[in-house]
């Protein structure tokens, strides 16, 4: 019976700071070149990496030191700044970015970004350019004896870094078409900077300056969100999201044996995993219901909480881009 406890954390791949570490920008580069595949020619693969930052504490959170690196198809990554990623915004351009999960690698973090590229890109239409972002956060696995520990950490991560991704989101130009996609403790990140741009808090979190965007002007996805199946309810945790979104397409598992022993992350927060149960008492939202689709996805994903399960059924990657780069 331990033995099967122990296994379940160890399995645990989604999931207050976690270790900055990871410093220097080599380990971000070291990605064979490859063709990033679908897609336009007038489209943009970025990734924004946090690795290296810890999280802000204190009255005065401070600025943030993002690191950019842009891909080149005959190249690979190239390391790039804030000004070159500001010479590629357009505002005919969809910007749409993609949150890891837990235990994903610096080096893996570009290749697992490459493949939501092709995922959600192959087979569509022709349609407006698309500026394609890696978020590339600290996830590397947390060795220790105590197999709950790496979770528990990635878990605290969160909430600053929804804050980093919420600081990020803020400065793009007010009118830009954003577009989201988180799996499991990537959504949570999603989540997290959603309710921060509608004006929320997450304990010392919080914008400084917050820009306006129109309201309910974002497209959201959530893979087998790693949160608690009440935060976007009135009164929850992250209950200001829903002003943000446009649409919100949240793909569940009732079949994932990882967000089925989610309760025992925090055994003092009663709950189930968002991404196990789906959305509990939608209609508690009212007329922002209106904008959430829901789909239980245990018969084409099945008993696993593997990311990339979802990037190879063309069926859930259909409901995605039609969602995210549908007019």
């Amino acid at each position: 019976m331990r033995a099967t406890w122990i296994s379940s954390w160890l399995l645990f791949s989604f999931l207050p700071c976690a270790p900055a570490a990871l410093g220097g920008v080599a380990p971000e580069l070291h990605v064979q070149k490859a063709d990033a595949g679908s897609g336009s020619a007038f489209n943009s693969i970025w990734m924004i990496s946090t690795r290296h930052l810890n999280c802000p504490c204190g009255p005065s959170l401070g600025s943030t030191d993002f690191r950019f690196f842009r891909y080149d198809p005959a190249a690979g990554w190239q390391t790039a700044d804030e000004a070159r990623w500001a010479q590629d915004e357009r505002l005919d351009a969809v910007t749409l970015v993609y949150v890891h999960g837990n235990r994903i690698e610096p080096e893996e973090a570009s290749s697992r970004g490459l493949a939501a590229y092709r995922a959600l890109l192959r087979n569509l239409p022709d349609s407006s350019p698309v500026r394609f972002v890696i978020w590339s956060w600290p996830s590397s696995k947390v060795h220790g004896p105590r197999p709950r520990r790496d979770a528990q950490t990635k878990a605290a991560r969160t909430a600053c870094e929804s804050y980093f991704l919420a600081t990020f989101l803020n400065g793009l130009e007010t009118d830009a078409q954003l577009r989201l996609l988180g799996y499991s403790f990537g959504a949570r990140i999603v989540s997290g900077a959603l309710h921060l741009a509608g004006g929320g808090t997450l304990g010392r979190y919080h914008l400084m300056e917050l820009k306006q965007r129109p309201a309910n002007s974002v497209r959201v996805v959530l893979q087998a969100a790693a949160m608690n199946n009440q935060w976007w309810l009135p009164g929850g945790y992250h209950d200001q999201s829903f002003s943000q979104v446009e649409r919100l397409l949240l793909l569940y598992n009732p079949c994932d044996p990882v967000l089925r022993r989610y309760p025992r992350l925090d055994p003092g927060c009663s709950g189930q995993a968002l991404g196990y149960t789906g959305l509990g008492r939608p209609g508690r939202l009212g007329q922002d219901a209106e904008r959430l689709e829901q789909a239980n996805v245990c018969c084409q994903i099945g008993k696993t909480h593997d990311e990339r399960a979802y990037f190879a059924s063309e069926t859930l990657m259909r409901r995605a881009r039609e969602t995210l780069l549908a007019p």
